[in-house]
């Protein structure tokens, strides 16, 4: 299942090309979604990929002046790290990069000789401090990426400045003024930091739910600390903010 979006034109040898960003999903993957919706007795209203999502959860970010500003969306998971590059609200270039979360928990949990779980326990209690420390939707100051993260750090750090490298390549005079953070693993403040601090970029912790009216009628949610960022909200606010389409 194929999903293309334009990029731009250029010409070459006197003939002009088309640029698409193209995106694929595994059919069998697609249908199993569908049939877990069909058995859930769910009508599918629309179908669109995380990037899609993404720009819809921040196309407030895209009104006015900021139409013509290059920013970057960096999408930390568990099993990848996801690169999108926006014009305003139009994407112009994506890419997935295959360290993330597990990677650095995996590493953690062999230097500190554990199992997978309670590495990933230790993980996430030491960036909840991190984000209380800070608080707002900056990067907070927080200490240096820990020896676990540092060859994941690399590996991300690697596939990103290529990827500015090509924008900065192809729209010379669309500098990229920001990278928002998201995803659940975005809650590593320290990561983040460094790969702000590696490519030199002004960055923040992107919040999807900022704009929201925080409603506690019925109790605190699980898991939620609606008075934090929630970076690991982007891709579904932005699935309830599109379309019924696609």
């Amino acid at each position: 299942v194929l999903r293309h979006y334009p990029v731009r034109q250029f010409s070459r040898e006197g003939l002009k090309f088309n640029e698409v960003l193209c995106m694929a999903a595994g059919r069998e993957v697609v249908t199993g979604y569908l049939d877990l919706a069909h058995r859930l007795k769910l009508e599918p209203a629309g179908m669109h990929g995380e990037p899609h999502a993404i720009l819809k959860a921040f196309e407030h970010l895209a009104a006015g002046d900021a139409e013509r500003r290059a920013t970057c969306y960096i999408d930390i998971g568990a099993a990848t790290t996801k690169v999108v590059i926006a014009h305003g609200n139009r994407m112009v270039f994506g890419k997935s990069i295959h360290a993330a979360g597990d990677n650095i928990t995996r590493s953690l949990a062999k230097e500190r000789e554990c199992d997978f779980m309670d590495a990933h326990r230790m993980r996430t209690a030491g960036s909840a401090r991190f984000a209380a420390r800070g608080g707002g939707t900056a990067v907070a100051e927080a200490p240096e990426a820990s020896t676990a993260s540092r060859a994941t750090l690399e590996m991300i750090l690697d596939e990103l400045r290529l990827s500015l490298r090509y924008h900065a390549a192809v729209f010379p005079d669309r500098r990229i003024e920001k990278l928002i953070f998201i995803g659940g693993e975005a809650r590593d403040t320290a990561l983040c930091q460094a790969i702000a601090r590696g490519v030199r970029i002004a960055a923040q912790l992107g919040d999807p739910l900022a704009r929201l009216e925080r409603s506690r009628a019925d109790g605190e949610a699980d898991g939620v600390d609606l008075d934090e960022p929630q970076p690991g909200w982007t891709v579904p606010m932005g699935l309830c903010l599109s379309e019924a389409a696609g």
